[in-house]
């Protein structure tokens, strides 16, 4: 059993929770997300238990990581189509991110191509990473034939989509959460310091100042 106080970031069961409220805001806003499994696929395929953090530092402070299992690490890339999430697969393989003495493959699924649910995203990424090979390290999965693209109009308020709450919701406070949890991550990334963490975000420094006092954001004793 892994636990918690062993993971990059997350568990997987918190990995799960992130990208579920991703797949909601990507509904809400049209926007694509990507998520990539990767493991090691060498002769001497190793446990990436100790070497997730490696692969942590290569990602932005709005990105999850988490192990899958002792030997799969699963990364979660919002705002990230095909192409960007297929080039960031191929430069941590490239760059040995891992470790020289690992041969990184990934497997890969896009919402809404792959899925547009969070098991369907998880079994494609699955269903990738069980392709690889030394010979074919990178797989990224075809897009499902009953996945609809997204919708070219802006959604409709008069006419919600299913997914959409049926009681509504208080679009100002669900930003508002979702801004909090960026500046907490940049932060946790950045080691606390508002100076690094308000480039990471590219806001200044008093805005993000401002926005830590307002929000009670506190540095986890």
């Amino acid at each position: 059993m892994i636990h918690e106080e062993a993971m990059p970031v997350r568990s997987h069961g918190r990995f799960v929770a992130a990208l579920e409220h991703e797949i909601e805001r990507c509904r809400l806003f049209g926007r694509e997300a990507a998520m990539v499994m990767v493991r090691d696929c060498g002769p001497n395929a190793c446990s990436l238990l100790d070497r997730g953090r490696l692969l942590r530092r290569a990602l932005r402070p709005v990105d999850h990581l988490a192990y899958y299992s002792d030997r799969i690490v699963e990364v979660l890339l919002p705002e990230s189509s095909w192409p960007r999430a297929e080039a960031l697969a191929r430069g941590w393989r490239e760059e040995q991110i891992l470790g020289s003495d690992t041969v990184l493959a990934a497997g890969l699924a896009v919402f809404p191509e792959s899925g547009r649910s969070s098991r369907e995203l998880l079994d494609r990424c699955r269903q990738a990473l069980r392709g690889v090979s030394p010979q074919r390290p990178l797989q990224v999965v075809e897009p499902a034939p009953q996945a609809d693209p997204l919708p070219e109009t802006p959604i409709s308020f008069r006419e919600p989509p299913s997914t959409f709450p049926a009681s509504g919701l208080d679009l100002r406070d669900h930003l508002r959460r979702h801004e909090v949890e960026l500046i907490r991550a940049a932060l946790q990334a950045a080691g606390w310091r508002q100076t690094e963490a308000a480039r990471l975000l590219r806001l200044p420094l008093r805005t993000l100042a401002r926005k830590v006092k307002d929000n009670g954001i506190r540095r986890p004793r």
